[in-house]
């Protein structure tokens, strides 16, 4: 009896941990969102700073909202630079969401290129920047194939199989500009470390 109560003591006290945990995270978002959209740039300038050292991904999506509202030549460079300096392996899964819902040509541009510039391995997305090196304006096809032309990682003799087979595949599509660089993937594919 007495170990039944201690353990429904437990669970309750735990229940409540993350409750207040949940609560405090998203006191956090809001107060993150106050800051980043307020009228003073040297507010907004010092949070995205903050964020800098201890932001979540869940940031990663306010600020590209930012970037995309912001006027403010300085505080998109800052942004930016953000997004380039990311390391956090996990954040790749924001990163390709965004790139995924952005219809914004500048987004689009400044997205791949900080995935290439933060080092971030994107192997398992590399059909996304294949489609954009296809499909998209040359400076944003550019950004992409610099990400693929810059993998350093290994991978496997499967994947890269399967990369190859979808340039291919996708040549057929490519807008005539960027044909050259969609033939140079299929060679740089070919040579990747397995």
């Amino acid at each position: 009896m007495l170990w039944i109560r201690l353990i429904n003591l437990l669970v309750i006290s735990l229940f409540f941990y993350f409750c207040k945990k949940n609560k405090m995270a998203e006191k956090k978002k809001s107060s993150n969102r106050d800051l980043l959209f307020s009228n003073d740039e040297k507010i907004v300038v010092k949070t995205i700073n903050t964020l800098r050292e201890s932001g979540t991904d869940s940031d990663i999506v306010l600020l590209l909202e930012l970037y995309e509202k912001q006027e403010s030549g300085e505080v998109k460079k800052l942004i930016n630079q953000f997004f380039c300096d990311l390391r956090n392996q996990e954040s790749t899964a924001s990163m390709i969401r965004l790139l995924k819902t952005s219809t914004n040509k500048e987004t689009l541009k400044m997205l791949a290129s900080a995935c290439w510039q933060s080092r971030l391995n994107y192997i398992a997305n590399f059909e996304l920047f294949i489609d954009l090196v296809i499909h998209e304006e040359f400076e944003i096809s550019f950004e992409a194939f610099t990400l693929i032309d810059n993998f350093e990682e290994k991978t496997t003799e499967a994947r890269k199989t399967e990369l190859i087979d979808y340039v291919k595949n996708s040549i057929k599509k490519c807008k005539e500009e960027n044909l050259p660089l969609a033939m140079d993937m299929v060679k740089i594919i070919e040579n990747y470390k397995v």
